[in-house]
């Protein structure tokens, strides 16, 4: 997400290409073209319309066996053999990963690429892909004199139904004590959220 533009890109569910968050840039840069006909670019892209993006931008493209490392292959059968067996895994690891840009002139910008949770359902996408949820970026301007670019991790359902990274943004802007803009995000918006989620 650019925080300048506030232009986002996302890719979900994408298999064969290397490097997904190259697919998002390109999605993201995108946005910026005016298409024929009033059509609009894309912000997010899943599956084989990822993958054919990617194929046309040039982006390298690998067989998706290149893909899987042999740490990720072997959780992935530890963790699939402790679900055959019934057995209730309370902390499985996640490999998210952000950065989070600044430049000399204040703009910001956040990135943020996940494979997501172990045993995921085919063709789920996380938070990651989706905007104010997995990242969040705004760069100072003429209405506000502050940047802040946020990046989150966890349990993506429960920050896509929180749209935490914007919401962590919004309060980190609008608050003169940054400690205190993350506590009421956190409190306020996610925790009492999710709460609410869990009584329904």
């Amino acid at each position: 997400m650019d925080g300048k533009t506030l232009l986002y890109g996302g890719c979900g569910a994408v298999q064969k290409v290397k490097n997904p968050i190259e697919l998002a840039y390109d999605i993201c840069i995108k946005q910026r073209e005016v298409l024929p006909m009033g059509l609009i670019p894309p912000s997010l892209l899943v599956g084989e319309g990822g993958f054919y993006h990617a194929k046309a931008a040039g982006l390298e493209i690998v067989k998706n066996k290149q893909l899987i490392s042999h740490k990720a292959l072997r959780q992935f059968k530890k963790y699939k053999k402790l679900l055959n067996t019934a057995e209730l895994v309370e902390n499985s690891p996640l490999d998210t990963v952000g950065a989070i840009c600044v430049d000399g002139s204040g703009h910001v910008a956040s990135a943020c690429s996940s494979g997501g949770l172990l045993l995921k359902r085919p063709g789920r996408v996380g938070q990651a892909a989706l905007y104010a949820c997995g990242m969040w970026a705004d760069s100072f301007s003429p209405r506000t004199e502050t940047s802040v670019a946020v990046c989150t991790t966890g349990c993506g359902e429960h920050l896509m139904q929180t749209q935490l990274a914007k919401e962590i943004g919004i309060d980190l802007k609008s608050n003169s004590c940054p400690i205190q803009g993350l506590y009421n995000s956190m409190t306020n918006k996610f925790l009492s959220e999710y709460d609410d989620i869990r009584a329904f």
